[in-house]
């Protein structure tokens, strides 16, 4: 989908956590993850996670199995798709959410 054509509004995107139990959103370097079932964000925490500055869904967004990620974050992408969408549980709560755990770093080849 192209998200210059077809944007998602905010209540459209409040409306794809339904059947979601995690998400991942990342912001600049920060990666906060929500466990919906024990953290219950209200509306505008899930606004401020998922809606960016032109009010429609922030891109990228990725839905696998139950979890959703928004934003991009390398580590956090490869660690989530490696293990099938599993990441390892750890919650945070509403906007002051805890960063996700992050995979060692790699080193770089000379």
């Amino acid at each position: 989908m192209d998200a210059k054509k077809s944007t998602i509004t905010a209540a459209e995107a409040i409306a794809l956590t339904k059947g979601v139990d995690e998400i991942y959103a990342t912001k600049g370097k920060k990666v906060m993850h929500v466990v919906m079932a024990k953290d219950k964000p209200d509306a505008d925490t899930l606004r401020g996670l998922l809606v960016g500055p032109s009010g429609n869904l922030r891109a990228p967004c990725l839905r696998t199995g139950r979890t959703l990620i928004v934003g991009f974050d390398e580590a956090t992408y490869a660690s989530l798709l490696a293990k099938g969408g599993k990441a390892p549980a750890q919650s945070a709560a509403k906007l002051e959410t805890k960063p996700a755990a992050k995979p060692a770093a790699r080193t770089k080849k000379k």
